[in-house]
């Protein structure tokens, strides 16, 4: 009777620690899995809103550098001067073109790459503008091309600046919606762990419960035992012979008067 007690605790305390193991490597697994996606999130929101809300920022500083140039081409009557203000339009241009590019690399969504386009045809058609006010100031024609540029010139790069407004506002808004998402995991995330901790620590004082009760059990059951034989000896009349059980023979280990 004791020895089956025995081997059901052993059981029931392999079966506990396999249970606490299985939870705390579930509670691991979980983690990890959730510092990945917030890691992901993170690569995201600096690859998609922080790069296309810095390019369409710096976009746009270019855009008003070139216009104000544009001005200086327009006001200055020295070839070196006008020459030095084109320079740095042309400047200036390769790096609003070269900002597009990284909005266009870096922007999520089909609303992200419509605006993208839309921002590089709008600054295609600025171009047009800037080689007719040159143009224009090359024949010294320079009241049509003061006319252009602080008429059609001007009202385009307000254009422009709203576009690039309109990139930076989109970027910002992906990015409310991408550290939402890393809130939310980061709250699902607590919530699952305190979950996982106290069904550990409920599961744990089961482990321990069960193992007291049982062995308390298997202490009863020996002093039981031990009571039942000390009777049997004490009132035995005849003699008591004690077997013990050898490599599958059994042989006379006492006799007791």
């Amino acid at each position: 009777m004791i020895r089956p007690l025995q081997s059901n605790t052993q059981k029931r305390l392999i079966l506990g620690f396999c249970t606490l193991i299985s939870i705390f490597l579930l509670f691991g697994v979980y983690t990890l899995y959730d510092i990945h996606r917030i890691s992901q999130l993170t690569r995201i929101i600096y690859n998609h809103p922080l790069a296309v809300s810095n390019a369409a920022l710096q976009a746009n500083i270019s855009i008003v550098k070139m216009h104000r140039s544009m001005k200086d081409v327009v006001l200055f009557h020295t070839l070196s001067k006008i020459q030095q203000s084109i320079e740095i339009v042309n400047d200036e241009e390769k790096r609003v073109y070269r900002q597009l590019d990284i909005v266009k690399d870096n922007i999520l969504g089909d609303e992200g790459k419509i605006l993208e386009n839309e921002a590089r045809k709008l600054f295609d058609a600025w171009r047009l503008i800037r080689n007719e006010v040159i143009g224009l100031v090359d024949n010294d024609q320079r009241e049509n091309a003061a006319n252009i540029t602080i008429g059609k010139g001007a009202s385009h790069v307000a254009l422009l600046e709203i576009k690039m407004f309109g990139l930076l506002n989109y970027a910002k808004g992906k990015a409310s919606e991408f550290n939402n998402k890393t809130e939310k995991i980061v709250s699902v995330s607590n919530v699952v762990g305190i979950f996982l901790l106290l069904l550990g620590i409920l599961v744990s004082i089961l482990v321990v419960f069960t193992t007291l009760k049982r062995t308390s059990l298997i202490e009863k059951k020996l002093i039981e035992s031990e009571t039942q034989y000390r009777r049997l000896f004490e009132t035995a009349n005849d003699g008591i012979l004690l077997f013990e059980k050898s490599k599958g023979a059994v042989f006379v280990k006492q006799v007791v008067a």
